[in-house]
């Protein structure tokens, strides 16, 4: 049992490690575009792995959202140019969403990627006036 235990341990630590060279992947290939708000749409992938990648992203001071088509969430960082947590209180309602966050992260969860998506379109449209 404890060898069972050992190997477990071992293997989601494997995960792990091989989950943080992919978001250095993804994230070098984002970063090489010009786009000012970087989008990424997960479809398979763990919430983690978002949450992963969200987090280097904000890393880097640039602006992005990440979706998780299973967890149905959107993950959100910004430089700073908007309160992403007191706009999230504002208009997620309209959007069915709920969620929240700070200044520079947040997160909310959606009933499909559509109300996401019409939802992140409402914040680039802000984050550019």
């Amino acid at each position: 049992m404890e060898d069972l235990k050992q190997e477990q341990v071992r293997l989601n630590r494997q995960i792990g490690q091989a989950e943080d060279l992919h978001v250095k992947t993804v994230l070098k290939q984002l970063l090489a575009t010009d786009e000012p708000v970087l989008t990424v749409r997960h479809d398979q992938e763990d919430v983690r792995f978002s949450e992963k990648l969200l987090k280097a992203l904000a890393e880097t001071g640039r602006t992005g959202f990440v979706w998780n088509e299973n967890a149905k969430k959107l993950f959100m960082c910004s430089a700073g140019s908007i309160h992403l947590g007191k706009f999230a209180k504002t208009h997620l309602k309209q959007f069915n969403g709920r969620g929240g966050g700070s200044e520079n992260n947040a997160q909310a969860v959606f009933q499909t990627y559509e109300e996401a998506q019409a939802y992140a379109e409402a914040l680039k449209e802000e984050l550019h006036t």
